[in-house]
């Protein structure tokens, strides 16, 4: 990495350009923030002026349009109303015009003019509780609209009766229908009409019924009649009921009823306001995509150099590890090093080492003269004794002295052997110290030990430069040892028998290994017969089977398992994962839920 100067600056660049990016950042959202704003006012817009366009194409909407040009507020109850229906116990229905349907243009015309208009705007319910409740939320919300409210308390679902007869039964006079029979509604709203504007009493005629009229006002009292082009009221005198009088009045077009679902100027209107609206959603919305492009590029290059910025942090942090290690190491070589010339010098105990070894070796012969000595006086009394009894009384002799001049010269040669262990031990440690301090040293130091450093340490690297002598002198000690010491001719013995016993087990050993590696090939051979074909066949299911799985949005895979030794252990195992953070896993009832065990089954 760079240098700990380099580095700084480049990380104090790297710091003033993260500022500047992030001002950048924060211009580029409030600009992304501002166009998503006006884009969401500009939608809830265009939703209403579709939603007023929809409104013209419907009937309905368009006749409680008409009825709030002329009795103001009158939508704001109608909404209420719709919107607390479950507030009531029974049918709440209104305006009356928005509940009417009828598909003859001329009925409609009858219609309209027949009823009066204040009913026309009339609500209904079948409940006295739900009238009372609309007249207390009247007062309670102040609508600027009073409406009248009408119960019905009848059964709304009871047919409607016409007490002038049936109008099949007047077809001879030219009667086609009665007015209740020519538009649909709901039954509360028909018994209304029908107590309001006795729709169910007046009859529609065809043309030339007009001379049928008296005899159709004698007979059947019938007081109002429509033909295609008026309307015929019959006024009978309440003083002589014989005294009658005939109104005509002209069929005047219905406005409310024949209201225009397709207004043309008013959707020619809202079609220019939607299409104007439209165009500038696209626009800004162009302008977003453009916005959230910049933003990410914003995004991508602060992203850059926050990976720039770790790298550096980084690499500052493993440059000081780097030093901090070094510095604790040189520390404790140092201490090492001033512990090291605390210590006596290895090399002032070297004369002192030799000369004991040489006072050991002579002590040594001198023993072993002396037990000769021994031996000798022993045999010379022991010249009187029985030959053989003279001969095991020697060979005891000679056995213990041996003995005790072995076991004193073998404690000694092991003393000094152990003290020459330490010396060597202590001039290689030494060596490795010194070594190891100067590398650590010149390491820390950059390089830059200075000579009279160097000097110091290799000081003190000159030790041992007779220790091949000092080996070769215990090794030779050491032989003289083992041939004082091993006289029992068992010991030999067992060693030798334990020996070709340790051969015959590794000769048997090679054998069978011989023959493992026989049955092994012959295995082989016969596997190759079947198992390719077996894996081949088991690619393909995997093949198959992952495909599914992919096709799914999930992962599969089916493995061979083909066990060296047994047989009965083979088998294929099926690896499954449901969910992308996991790994496949072999599918069984303890891992796998029972949904995505059958999953896997079909």
């Amino acid at each position: 990495g760079p240098g700990p100067q380099v580095g700084a600056a480049r990380s104090k660049e790297l710091s003033e350009r993260q500022l500047a990016l992030g001002r950048e950042y924060r211009d580029a959202q409030g600009t992304l923030e501002t166009l998503t704003e006006d884009i969401n006012a500009d939608q809830a817009q265009l939703t209403r002026l579709k939603g007023s366009l929809r409104e013209l194409d419907n009937e309905k909407a368009q006749r409680l349009h008409l009825l709030e040009q002329r009795n103001p507020g009158i939508t704001e109850v109608t909404r209420w109303i719709q919107d607390h229906k479950d507030q009531f116990r029974g049918q709440v229905l209104g305006p009356i015009a928005c509940e009417v349907e009828c598909g003859n243009s001329s009925h409609k015309d009858m219609l309209e003019q027949h009823i009066a208009g204040q009913v026309w705007v009339m609500f209904v319910t079948e409940q006295e509780g739900d009238q009372e409740f609309l007249m207390a939320k009247q007062r309670e919300l102040r609508w600027r609209y009073k409406p009248t409210i009408s119960c019905f308390n009848g059964d709304p679902s009871a047919p409607l009766q016409h007490p002038k007869g049936d109008p099949s039964t007047l077809s001879r006079y030219g009667v086609t229908h009665t007015l209740d029979q020519v538009f649909t509604a709901p039954g509360l709203v028909k018994h209304v009409l029908a107590a309001e504007g006795v729709i169910n009493e007046t009859y529609i005629c065809e043309r030339g019924a007009e001379q049928h009229v008296e005899e159709l006002s004698v007979s059947h009292g019938i007081t109002t009649l429509w033909t295609p082009d008026n309307q015929i009221r019959i006024n009978v005198s309440l003083y002589n009921s014989a005294a009658r009088s005939q109104m005509v009045i002209p069929i005047r077009p219905a406005r409310m009823l024949k209201v225009n679902a397709t207004n043309s100027s008013a959707r020619q209107q809202l079609a220019a306001q939607i299409k104007e609206k439209e165009e500038a959603v696209a626009s800004q919305m162009a302008g977003r995509q453009g916005a959230k492009e910049a933003l990410q590029a914003v995004e991508a290059q602060r992203e850059e150099v926050r990976r720039e910025q770790k790298a550096i942090t980084d690499d500052r942090a493993r440059h000081e590890r780097k030093v901090r290690t070094a510095s604790t190491k040189l520390k404790a070589e140092e201490a090492n090093l001033a512990k090291q010339r605390t210590r006596p010098d290895p090399r002032d105990e070297k004369p002192q080492l030799e000369a004991e070894l040489k006072k050991t070796a002579a002590q040594a012969v001198a023993r072993a003269l002396k037990s000769v000595q021994v031996m000798e006086k022993m045999w010379g009394k022991m010249k009187n004794f029985h030959p053989v009894g003279l001969q095991a009384t020697q060979l005891d002799l000679i056995v213990d002295a041996m003995k005790k001049a072995g076991e004193g010269l073998d404690d000694e040669v092991r003393a000094q052997k152990v003290a020459l262990e330490r010396f060597e031990s202590i001039v290689a440690e030494g060596r490795h110290r010194v070594v190891r301090a100067l590398e650590v040293a010149d390491t820390a130091m950059g390089g830059r030990a200075t000579e009279a450093q160097k000097q110091a340490f290799r000081a003190l690297d000159q030790y041992g430069t007779d220790v091949a002598a000092v080996e070769a002198s215990v090794e030779l000690l050491q032989a003289e040892a083992d041939r004082i010491i091993c006289t029992n001719p068992r010991v030999m013995e067992e060693h030798r028998k334990r020996c070709e016993h340790i051969a015959k087990v590794e000769a048997e050993l090679r054998e069978k290994e011989d023959q493992v590696a026989i049955l092994t090939a012959d295995i082989a051979s016969l596997e190759e017969r079947w198992l390719p074909e077996l894996r081949d066949v088991t690619m393909k299911i995997n093949a198959t089977f992952s495909q599914i799985f992919a096709k799914i949005a999930c992962a599969g895979e089916v493995v061979l398992h083909v066990d060296q030794y047994d047989y009965n252990l083979c088998a294929m195992h099926i690896k499954v994962k449901f969910r992308e953070a996991e790994e496949l896993q072999p599918l069984n009832a303890q891992r796998q839920s029972g949904g995505g065990g059958s999953v896997s089954t079909i």
